[in-house]
């Protein structure tokens, strides 16, 4: 049997101008914070940075150790004030199996199965014929598109999810940040951050 890698670097979006949408595409909400992984083998769980920087935090830890199974991996994208929510996208490793191979929707239905408890939430899909424009009336730091086919290439910027970039509808603020040129100077830091 494999053994759980000790790393894997996040897959990472390309940004685009494009508003875009198609069956072969699903879109999530796209969360501001922290790029992280979390690694469980047995009771042992890491929590790493997308800079492989280590993270601790207890309750997280206490949620990912309970999970009933006996080692996966898991990416999301941590609150930044470190204890509030893990939002939970995606799942690279399951029971002794890379996953990362399988399409998303593949890997979507194995999240699915795991029953995340707080502060882990899992990113639902937007059923939205204009998420742009979502986004934007909400004050989201954006979302991501990503192909129904794809399989996680890790450390890869891929084509595969797209962080479009859009024009408001009207001048809004976030953060105290102006969303200038189409996109929030925070969403295009985030953007590299992941």
């Amino acid at each position: 049997m494999p053994n759980l890698p000790e790393w894997l670097e996040p897959m990472a979006a390309t940004l685009t101008q494009d508003r875009f949408s198609g069956p072969e595409w699903l879109f999530e909400r796209k969360y501001d914070g922290i790029r992280l992984l979390a690694f469980k083998k047995g009771s042992t769980v890491r929590l790493l940075s997308r800079n492989r920087l280590a993270q601790h935090i207890p309750a997280l830890e206490e949620a990912i150790t309970a999970l009933p199974v006996r080692d996966v991996i898991l990416d999301g994208e941590l609150s930044w004030d470190r204890h509030s929510v893990y939002h939970v996208f995606d799942v690279l490793w399951l029971d002794g199996k890379d996953v990362t191979g399988l399409t998303l929707e593949e890997r979507r239905e194995l999240l699915a199965g795991l029953p995340l408890s707080p502060p882990m939430e899992r990113v639902p899909e937007l059923h939205d014929a204009k998420p742009w424009e979502k986004a934007c009336a909400k004050g989201w730091e954006g979302v991501i598109a990503k192909r129904r086919d794809s399989r996680y290439d890790a450390g890869q910027r891929s084509a595969a999810w797209v962080a479009p970039r859009w024009m408001s509808v009207a001048p809004r603020t976030k953060g105290g940040t102006g969303w200038a040129g189409g996109m929030s100077s925070t969403s295009s830091a985030s953007a590299e951050r992941p």
